[in-house]
C-alpha cells in the first residue's frame, strides 16, 4: 500500500509509522538514515527498499517476488532490503 503523504514531516511520518504499522516500506535513504540514528521502537521494523527504480508493474512484481521469499524474523528495524 502507498501511502502517498509527501510532504508529511519525517518526524510525524515516523510516529504515524510506529503507531499504525508492524512493518514499514520506504525508499528514501534519508529517511531510513535518521529512523536508523534513534532506538529501534517495540513494534516496528523500517526497512528501506533497494530494488531498482523501474516501471510500476515490474517494481510491484519484483518486491512481491522479494516478499514471499523473506524470513522477517532475519531482518532488523533500518535495513536496507532485499
Amino acid at each position: 500500500m502507498t501511502l502517498r503523504m509527501q510532504g508529511l514531516e519525517n518526524g510525524a511520518l515516523f510516529g504515524f509509522a510506529c503507531s499504525a504499522f508492524d512493518l514499514f516500506f520506504t525508499r528514501d535513504a534519508g529517511f531510513a538514515h535518521n529512523v536508523r540514528q534513534s532506538p529501534a521502537p517495540p513494534t516496528l521494523k523500517l526497512i528501506r527498499v533497494i530494488i531498482a527504480q523501474q516501471p510500476q508493474e515490474a517494481f510491484v512484481l519484483e518486491f512481491l517476488v522479494a516478499f514471499r521469499a523473506t524470513n522477517w524474523s532475519r531482518w532488523e528495524h533500518g535495513s536496507d532490503w532485499p
